[in-house]
């Protein structure tokens, strides 16, 4: 998408330029959809001076490499997708990046300032006393919330729906608690977004292209051969910024391929819901 912002320049364009001379904290929302961002900035907007923007995460949109393209990255860097067994494997630098804690302690190698990582929970509703010293201590505060991605994962899509106002409601406190700690900067985004609806019926189950599968989900193939078919897009994840010879392919439409997950709740395509996600200055 020309002229707009990539997932990958987050961290270059909206932290690195301000982190060593303002306290900043960078929070990852898993799974966080541009206008819940969008209703969060509007609860925010008496209390703090905001701007809301998209970006495009890269593909498949994942955790595992949205997440990784949140890393501080440059143009020579570029992650690795590999096969891991029977997952897939991101790389940044040589190192892995596919989980929590390889990130953690990527992000905490590459910031260049004193860190501290906490969740979202650790913050509400007031921190102990260990986790207000190291914000307290630390140039740069890395919170992550993982409770968006866990509520819909679960299948109850009244409860879920339901809570998903809760999880706003406690970014808005965060953003207090870590002002009230000292943090003068915040910028907040996400790993993608997700299709959260009406669940699929017989007719939008899709069969995945097959050969070599190295990750499937309701809405992303990753692999090698198999067939092509017009219900899905197929082409190479190098395309999108990856060192890879893996292909990806995604569904057409709101269609899923036939894969163990829920039947209303899915990420890892390419639709508008899934690919801009936000990122909100404060």
């Amino acid at each position: 998408v020309r002229g707009a912002t990539l997932q990958r320049q987050i961290y270059r364009q909206r932290v690195a330029p301000h982190v060593q001379s303002i306290k900043t904290a960078y929070i990852w929302v898993d799974a966080l959809r541009y206008e819940m961002a969008r209703e969060l900035s509007e609860s925010l907007a008496d209390e703090y001076e905001l701007d809301l923007s998209p970006a495009v995460a890269v593909a498949p949109t994942i955790t595992q490499t949205g997440m990784a393209a949140l890393l501080p990255l440059t143009d020579s860097v570029r992650p690795v997708l590999e096969r891991a067994k029977s997952d897939l494997l991101v790389k940044v630098d040589g190192r892995s990046a596919s989980t929590r804690q390889e990130r953690v302690e990527l992000l905490t190698a590459q910031a260049g300032c004193s860190t501290a990582v906490v969740q979202l929970g650790d913050l509400l509703p007031q921190p102990g006393s260990v986790v207000r010293e190291r914000v307290i201590k630390s140039q740069l505060v890395l919170v992550t919330s993982q409770e968006i991605d866990q509520l819909c994962e679960q299948g109850n899509e009244l409860l879920a729906r339901r809570l998903l106002a809760d999880v706003l409601h406690d970014l808005r406190r965060a953003f207090g608690v870590l002002v009230g700690l000292g943090v003068e900067r915040l910028v907040l985004t996400a790993d993608h977004g997700h299709l959260f609806g009406e669940r699929l019926h017989s007719g939008m189950k899709i069969d995945p292209p097959g050969g070599d599968t190295v990750k499937l989900g309701r809405r992303a193939w990753v692999g090698r051969g198999g067939a092509a078919h017009s219900a899905y897009l197929r082409t190479g994840l190098s395309s999108f910024g990856f060192d890879t010879g893996l292909e990806y392919a995604t569904p057409y439409g709101l269609g899923a391929f036939k894969a163990p997950g829920p039947d209303n709740y899915y990420h890892g395509g390419l639709s508008p819901q899934e690919l801009i996600i936000p990122v909100v200055v404060a």
